[in-house]
């Protein structure tokens, strides 16, 4: 006879101490796991759901009880990573309260940069992999630029209430600013990040401060 939870629901079955809900949880994991060490290491388009699923040590019915493509899991890796890099990001400079302008940039950058050197994988899945995917994942991509954008402005109107910024012309320089960051980011990795940190934080934080400079100075 099935066991039944205090309200009368059955109760789910237990293996090796996991429920049902744990396993999937965990098999959506091992799946999202392989294919960042498969789409990072072979390409997009240079691996299939078998590959994954075998990285995975898991059979393909449990991918497509997880997600419904190979996208679908391109989708779910893109969001969970530029989420939790955009929190990192806003924690680094959150950190710098009370510091001046350009320490709370660096710190932002030091931030992105060197989760990216650490985990080239992830790098490369975000920066590169996801371009030119489909209309739904630009639609994703152009989404996440936005919000890293707004983040953006939000920081310059905190380091410089007194001024007066206008958001129709501040988003378009925020979003080429998105731009500039990746941009360094993709030739550095494409590059195996042969240039030291500190060295690659420089000429991002150029960027950002002559950019500031400029929009301060017609504010």
């Amino acid at each position: 006879m099935q066991a039944k939870t205090e309200d009368g629901a059955p109760a789910e079955r237990s293996y090796k101490g996991l429920n049902t809900s744990e396993r999937q949880a965990m098999r959506r994991k091992q799946l999202m796991q392989a294919g960042i060490e498969v789409m990072g290491s072979r390409g997009y388009a240079g691996c299939s759901c078998k590959m994954i699923c075998t990285q995975a040590g898991l059979t393909e019915r449990y991918f497509y009880q997880n997600f419904a493509n190979r996208e679908a899991l391109l989708q779910a890796i893109y969001q969970e990573h530029s989420e939790r890099v955009m929190e990192e990001i806003a924690s680094a400079v959150a950190d710098c309260k009370g510091e001046q302008p350009e320490l709370r940039i660096e710190a932002g950058l030091r931030a992105f940069y060197g989760d990216m050197r650490e985990n080239p994988n992830i790098a490369r899945i975000l920066y590169i992999e996801t371009s030119g995917v489909s209309p739904e994942m630009d639609d994703l991509l152009g989404s996440t630029t936005h919000g890293f954008a707004m983040m953006l402005i939000e920081q310059l109107r905190n380091y410089y209430p007194d001024k007066h910024l206008d958001v129709d012309d501040v988003e378009l320089v925020a979003i080429g600013l998105v731009g500039s960051v990746n941009a360094i980011l993709v030739h550095w990795l494409l590059c195996n990040f042969d240039k030291p940190l500190d060295s690659v934080l420089q000429s991002a934080s150029f960027v950002f401060r002559a950019v500031s400079a400029s929009l301060l100075s017609k504010s």
